[in-house]
């Protein structure tokens, strides 16, 4: 059976994904394919340039289970290094697609390059099928607000904790996949047990205090999350030793033990930003107003009417 294929980096799986990926999983059952999707594990441009920092969006795991859910039967993830970036489109194309991946059609998006110097835009994609008997489209750019959906955009906004305006341009509630790990138990010792979560390298997380959705033990429970660096846990004249952000979580009635875990944390909006508190009983006075807060949040958006999923399944509510 051949391969009905799209490519790219697909960094978050936002609504121009989404768009781009159904139609290849439609086109794919109606003509008798398999839909695959090859990922790059990173944006090209963190090869050419090494000191650039780009936070991801999704882990690779998670693009994976994305993609799962919009139905595409085989998930390759190619590691984009020097051998990848010196190979022009044209060999990539025959030995790679053709070849090795049995490729009977090639979608890609308008604005999608490929190969060495990214020679292989849409238009030499185009002639390359066309001399290979290969069926080509190239999808239209989304645009949302007169301006283009991107990755780029999407990261922008949640590194300001501009949550709700990236929920739009992804078509779902962004999240955090991890696994629950032992902590100093602070949170317990003032009644607000928390979920420390192993956040995964190069994850864009917004500091703060989010009203946050767990689904744990086969039910849904508010949460409040926090991310940074705990400023008032730390020991007297004294920082934490890590410099990487901190993820905890402490889940609204939930009683049980998560330790070993793995849970998928979708945040629904910011807070407040984080703080250090004078006094260990003052955080545990904040929380107490925080976690009041998301109740009564909760239990308003429980009563509204469900919105329709703007993307393929994967608003969680």
């Amino acid at each position: 059976m051949k391969n009905l294929v799209t490519i790219g980096t697909f960094d978050g799986i936002h609504l121009g994904h989404q768009a781009l990926i159904r139609k290849a999983v439609r086109r794919a059952r109606r003509d008798g394919m398999r839909s695959l999707v090859v990922v790059f594990n990173r944006p090209p441009r963190l090869f050419f340039n090494p000191r650039l920092h780009i936070p991801l969006i999704t882990t690779a795991a998670e693009r994976a289970a994305l993609l799962g859910e919009l139905g595409v039967d085989k998930v390759i993830t190619l590691d984009f290094d020097a051998r990848l970036a010196a190979m022009s489109a044209e060999r990539f194309f025959t030995d790679f697609l053709l070849k090795k991946n049995k490729m009977g059609c090639l979608l890609v998006g308008s604005d999608f390059a490929l190969g060495k110097d990214r020679a292989g835009t849409p238009e030499a994609l185009q002639e390359l099928c066309r001399r290979h008997s290969v069926a080509f489209e190239a999808c239209p750019i989304l645009n949302r607000r007169r301006a283009k959906v991107s990755s780029r955009r999407i990261r922008g906004l949640l590194s300001e904790g501009k949550i709700r305006q990236a929920e739009r341009l992804l078509g779902y509630r962004y999240f955090l996949c991890g696994k629950v790990v032992r902590g100093r138990r602070l949170g317990r010792t003032i009644g607000f047990p928390t979920a420390n979560l192993a956040v995964p390298d190069g994850k864009i997380l917004p500091p703060g205090v989010f009203h946050a959705s767990v689904r744990a033990g086969g039910r849904r429970y508010p949460a409040a999350l926090n991310v940074g660096h705990r400023p008032t846990a730390a020991p007297p004249g004294r920082a934490l030793k890590s410099t990487s952000p901190q993820a905890e979580a402490h889940l609204i009635g939930f009683k049980g033990r998560l330790v070993g875990k793995t849970l998928r944390v979708e945040l629904i909006r910011l807070l407040r930003a984080e703080k250090k508190f004078d006094s260990v009983s003052a955080l545990a006075r904040q929380i107490r107003a925080d976690v009041a807060r998301i109740r009564r949040a909760d239990i308003i958006r429980s009563r509204r009417p469900a919105r329709p999923a703007t993307g393929p399944g994967f608003r969680r509510y």
